[in-house]
Parts: structure tokens; sequence; C-alpha cells
């Protein structure tokens, strides 16, 4: 099931879809980017300070490992990770501080380039 999502911290939104069962219905952004909320198992690394920090992202039976964290933020309700995946993909992740669910809530995959999205005959739509 689909949720709503906020802004995260680069403005990006996801829409609101409540599709039982199909997991698989991507939101499009101007930036050709795929916005949505599913959740994740997440392999973590606690330091000296007993932060967690993403060392892997299971979605379903794939594994993505974290290449490189780009950037990481609080929000009143969740952690939120950004990093390159040994995929190259761009994903952010975040972490529900009270449920300590994980949930995936953007990716980019290597080969898209950001720009805005072009509509038929070269239109941008």
């Amino acid at each position: 099931m689909w949720e709503s999502a906020a802004a995260d911290r680069d403005g990006i939104v996801a829409g609101s879809h409540s599709h039982k069962g199909d997991t698989s219905l991507p939101i499009r952004t101007a930036q050709r980017a795929i916005i949505c909320l599913m959740n994740i198992r997440v392999e973590c690394y606690s330091g000296y300070r007993g932060d967690e920090t993403p060392q892997a992202v299971w979605i379903g039976e794939r594994r993505i490992g974290v290449a490189e964290i780009l950037d990481r933020w609080l929000a009143p309700d969740h952690r939120y990770f950004k990093f390159r995946g040994d995929d190259q993909g761009i994903y952010i992740i975040r972490n529900d501080v009270e449920s300590l669910a994980w949930q995936i809530t953007f990716y980019q995959d290597s080969e898209t380039k950001p720009g805005p999205v072009r509509g038929p005959a070269g239109g941008t739509a």
C-alpha cells in the first residue's frame, strides 16, 4: 500500500496513493525520478555514538550496498539518508523514530539525467 509523503529536504513531494497489493506504480517528477514509499529492510552499522548508518538496503530479495552516503538529515518524525547504491542509483531512505520502520522514499537510476520531462512532440510536460 502506498502512503502519503511530505516534501523531503530537496523539496520533492510524493503523491498519495492507496492501491492495495500493487507496489509497482511509480510517481514521476520533473526531475525524472521515481518517488514512492515502500517498506524495506536495512542493514546498519552502529558507530561509536550509537548512530545507525545504513550499509545495505534490501528491496524484496535484492540487496543494494551503500557505496556512498551523500547526505543525511533529521525531521521531527524521521531520520533521512541520501546515498549512492552499488548499482549507481541514488536513493533516499527514512527511518521512523518511533516504530523504527525503514522506507524508501526516492530512487533515481544511474542512467536517468535530471532535467525537464518531455511530453509529446518534444514539448515540456
